[in-house]
């Protein structure tokens, strides 16, 4: 049997987390660096209190624009109380914005696969 030189590849992607915070604080982050990943927490009818929501991508748009776009207070039995934790790239380099943003999709997709949030 011919043995393969392809080996898989593993890519470890760094991310800083920040929270929790509430909607109204999210609006302040509009900077330059204000992109990534978020997760929304909050009461959910069968998952019960503190329970992780939503996952989302702020890629083409601040924290503060993408959030803003949801309703939450609608989808929640306590909209008091939702929660948002940011997600930005971490690591020793700044990637190029090709690289950047394939990292953060992946990211995305492997925290949406991980957790299977209900939203």
């Amino acid at each position: 049997m011919a043995e393969n030189n392809l080996s898989p590849t593993k890519e470890i992607i760094h991310i800083d987390w920040e929270g929790p915070l509430k909607q109204q604080e999210v609006a302040n982050f509009n900077g330059p660096s204000d992109f990534g990943v978020y997760q929304i927490y909050g009461a959910h009818p069968v998952y019960g209190g503190e329970t992780l929501l939503y996952i989302g991508l702020a890629c083409d748009q601040t924290f503060s624009r993408r959030i803003a776009q949801h309703d939450w207070c609608r989808w929640t039995r306590n909209p008091a109380n939702v929660s948002i934790h940011l997600g930005r790239l971490g690591g020793d380099f700044i990637p190029d914005p090709l690289k950047w943003t394939r990292l953060i999709s992946l990211a995305e997709r492997l925290l949406i696969s991980s957790h299977y949030p209900p939203y």
